[in-house]
């Protein structure tokens, strides 16, 4: 939920990226957007944070991050 969280998942992103992409064709991003949690989970948030957006669709880092990628054609 802060921007060092943010940096840990651009980082994230980017490594496990540069390094999928010398081994494969394609890449896919599992989470979009950040979610509500069903009722019944057992987690410390409401909230999944992992997506590159979040729940308003504002963009997080990361997304800026995978964007780069992209344009870069690395994947």
């Amino acid at each position: 939920d802060s921007v060092e969280d943010e940096k840990t998942q651009a980082t994230a992103i980017s490594a496990e990226f540069e390094a999928a992409c010398e081994c494969a064709n394609g890449a896919s991003i599992w989470l979009f957007a950040d979610h509500l949690w069903p009722n019944d989970h057992r987690l410390l948030s409401d909230v999944s944070r992992f997506g590159l957006l979040n729940r308003d669709r504002s963009k997080k880092l990361s997304y800026e991050v995978f964007c780069n990628l992209l344009k870069q054609k690395r994947c």
